[in-house]
């Protein structure tokens, strides 16, 4: 094993996710499960509760009355938009929002923008929307592993990619790294026990059109990506094919952009 992947086994950042987070995001899958079920967990921890009400009450849920207990939150919410925050949360406490850097913070908005797209894009491809809004939120947390690895090579890598903007990001990480994103997030997520299908948008969504698999968020997640990018780095990457095999148009996107632009940003300020 090479000295990167050591020192990615020992990385403090990344020697678990919040046990209670997985916890609650099984009780959710789990047949029978009621709303008590989960107010007795999030009980347990006031910071996720608390970031539970703040959310509820943030113009992304568009809930038109200030929600107080969490009983309440949890039944007005939804099993399905309570994975999304329970998403969010855990991703935050990764990106360690509120004591990050520049880059962190990019890292974080691109997530978050990719994971908005493909939630807004999943009801037309017949995918779950949370199941999409965490391949997004996950899809590039290799790259926040390699900042944490390396931070001063991290931002060389960040220089030339936003002065070159190759198509191919992950050549020149395997160039100036030894190990490209997918790869290093492919290997987290193995460690964290998550599922084959996040695991594979992961390791495939900067070769979505060479994989063989079943995965449809594989594509999605690929798709959101370059729309991300187009939209938000400069870039002008080439959506048609990706459209094609999303069975999805140019008007798809152009007429969800409006609403998502403004999901986007109100988790941007929240992330604040």
């Amino acid at each position: 094993m090479d000295q990167l992947l050591q020192r990615l086994e020992k990385l403090e950042e990344f020697t678990g996710l919040p046990a209670l987070v997985l916890d609650l995001m099984g009780l959710i899958s789990e047949p029978g499960t009621i709303v008590q079920d989960l107010i007795n967990r999030l009980e347990l921890d006031e910071s996720l509760a608390a970031y539970l009400l703040k959310q509820c009450n943030s113009a992304a849920y568009s809930i038109r009355e200030e929600i107080r207990s969490l009983p309440r939150a949890v039944t007005l919410l939804g099993f399905s938009r309570l994975k999304m925050i329970f998403s969010d949360y855990m991703m935050r406490n990764l990106y360690r929002l509120g004591q990050t850097s520049s880059e962190q913070i990019d890292l974080w908005k691109h997530a978050t923008a990719v994971a908005v797209i493909n939630r807004a894009l999943a009801p037309k491809m017949k995918i779950a929307e949370d199941e999409a809004y965490l391949a997004g939120l996950l899809h590039d947390i290799g790259r926040l592993a390699l900042y944490y690895l390396d931070p001063t090579r991290y931002f060389h890598f960040r220089q030339v990619w936003l002065e070159e903007k190759p198509n191919d990001t992950t050549r020149l990480e395997r160039k100036l790294f030894g190990h490209s994103h997918d790869q290093i997030g492919h290997i987290l997520l193995e460690r964290w026990q998550l599922s084959d299908y996040l695991k594979e948008v992961v390791r495939y969504h900067h070769n979505a059109l060479r994989y063989q698999g079943n995965n449809k968020t594989v594509t999605l997640t690929a798709l959101s990506n370059a729309i991300v990018h187009n939209l938000y780095d400069d870039h002008s990457l080439f959506l048609d094919d990706l459209l094609e095999y999303c069975g999805l148009s140019l008007s798809d996107i152009n007429a969800l952009l409006p609403s998502a632009g403004k999901l986007i940003e109100s988790a941007w300020v929240l992330a604040g």
